[in-house]
This record gives C-alpha cells, structure tokens and sequence, in this order.
C-alpha cells in the first residue's frame, strides 16, 4: 500500500510539474536565481580564500644572522627548526645569496649599488626565512625562537635580528581579514537560503491556488495528509532539480568569459568550476532540493490547512 501511495504521489507531482505551465517556470526560475546566488557566493570563497594563500606565502619570519655566524650553527639551527609541527619549512639564505638577492632587489638603485661596490667585504649575513603552517602558529615560532634560540641555545651573538616585529601587523591583519570573510560568507548564505525559503514558499502557495479544486476534490475523497501534500514536494523537489542542472550550465560561459577577474584573484574561476564539477553539481542540488522541500511544507501546512 504504502509503494502504491509513492507510486501515485510521484505520478501526480511529475503531472502537476508537466501541466504546471508558467508557475513551473517561475519555480524554476526563481530557483535558478537563488542557486546562482549560492553559487556565486561559493566562488567568492575560492577567491577569498585564493587571496588570502597569496598574501599567506608571502608572510614569514626572517632570522638575520650576522656576517661572522658560523655556517654549521646556522644549519644546525634550521634542522631544529624544521621539526617544529608549527613550522612549513625553512629556507636557509646563504651571505652570497643575500648578496646578489639585494643585487638584484637594486639592480636599477646606482647609490647603494656604488656604496656596496666600495665595501671591501660582502656586509650580509644569512638568513632564515621560516613559513609557518597557518598565520596563528608565528606568534609560537617567534617565542621559539626569542626563549628557546636566543636565550637557551646561545644564539643571542649570533643573530643580529628577527623581522618578525615587522611582520606582526601584517599577520594580525591576515588574521582578521580570514576571521570576517568567514563570517561574512556564512552570513549572506543564511540570508540568501532565508530569501529562498520566502521566494519558493510564495510560488508554491501559487501553485496551491491553481490546484485549489483538485485539492478540494482529493479532501472530499478522503485522501490522506501525505497523498495531498505529496504531489506538491515532488513538484518542488523536480523544479529544484531542473534548477541546479540549468545554474550549473548557465555558469560555465559566464566564468569562461571571466578571465580579467580571474586574474585579479589570482584563481582561473572556470578551471577550477570545471575540475570541482563533482562537488558544485552535488551542492546546488542539495541546496535546491532541501529549499525546495522545506518551502513546499511550509507552504502545503499553511495554506491546506493540514
């Protein structure tokens, strides 16, 4: 009995969907906005989170050590360093190499070439350069290496400085700036899955009107809380998929064509809704089927009365 039920439930949403006419397509297309919205809403994130990693892999803590440092000590150090669990990695910066990056960094800058011509030695000392493995573990690197380092293991003589002062307001801003994307991100979904619910619920309201004689028909009948309801979340549940196929094509020009924004944010939009298809595809459709849903039950237990 209860198979037969399902059978007619679903038979009867799939009609509804087909003779729906210009409310199914309102459905729909109500949907396919929201789902965009979601959508474009996950793809901000990839480019949030895409800026964010830039501005991540350039933040570091750089240990300078002075010019007479011994090399073994400097590498006995970076070995140390790099079994912290907090620590990515560390890069050890030769005095040549610090050398001829200045060089370089100068190339066009005549009066510090011409000042470092007339050293009679190379002035720079090598360097550290430590990632950490997320911007919250540098505060624990930097008192690694001021109690650890510089006051128990004797290296107070031999570095000169550690930049990592400097770096701290750039840290504590990234820190910021991850802390209120997040939030902000999550709250305009809430927002944009409230408006979603609304939206659906007026369109099925809708269509309850337009089937308010074969409603009244089925109630005479006798039919069941769940045969007249039914119909209805099939119906939502068929326009929310059609929805999520339609944004998901829809998406592709719009982010083929995308590609000066792209750049901006450092992420290929496109490369990367097609390599994550599998994942996008499954989103939107939850996302379109459980609105659906939730919107057609509000609807059906307002306006059936039941």
């Amino acid at each position: 009995m209860f198979w037969t039920n399902l059978r007619r439930i679903m038979r009867a949403g799939y009609t509804s969907f087909k003779r729906g006419g210009t409310v199914t397509f309102a459905s729909i297309l109500t949907l396919v906005i929201t789902l965009s919205l979601i959508n474009f809403i996950v793809l901000m994130n990839v480019a949030v989170n895409s800026t964010v990693q830039m501005v991540k892999n350039k933040v570091d803590v750089i240990v300078y050590f002075v010019p007479s440092a011994d090399e073994k000590k400097i590498l006995t150090l970076q070995e140390n360093i790099s079994k912290l669990t907090q620590v990515k990695n560390v890069t050890y910066v030769s005095r040549a190499d610090a050398l001829a990056e200045f060089e370089k960094k100068h190339v066009n800058d005549y009066v510090e070439l011409q000042a470092l011509n007339e050293t009679p030695d190379n002035p720079f000392g090598a360097e550290l350069k430590i990632v950490a493995s997320s911007v919250a573990d540098y505060d624990t690197i930097s008192s690694y290496l001021k109690n650890e380092v510089m006051q128990k293991q004797g290296y107070d003589n031999l570095v000169e400085k550690i930049n990592y002062a400097e770096n701290k307001l750039v840290i504590d801003k990234l820190n910021r700036v991850i802390e209120n994307a997040r939030v902000i991100a999550g709250i305009l979904l809430i927002l944009f899955a409230l408006v979603a619910i609304v939206i659906t619920h007026n369109t099925v309201r809708l269509t309850i009107y337009t089937a308010r004689e074969e409603i009244a028909v089925m109630r005479l009948v006798g039919g069941s809380r769940s045969y007249v309801r039914g119909p209805f979340i099939v119906q939502a549940i068929i326009c929310s998929t059609f929805a999520a196929f339609i944004t998901t094509i829809l998406f592709m020009p719009i982010l083929y064509y995308s590609s000066g924004v792209a750049n901006f944010f450092g992420v290929d939009f496109f490369a990367y809704y097609i390599r994550h298809l599998y994942v996008v595809l499954p989103i939107l459709l939850g996302s379109g089927i459980v609105l659906g849903f939730i919107s057609s039950l509000i609807a059906t237990r307002k306006y059936l009365k039941l």
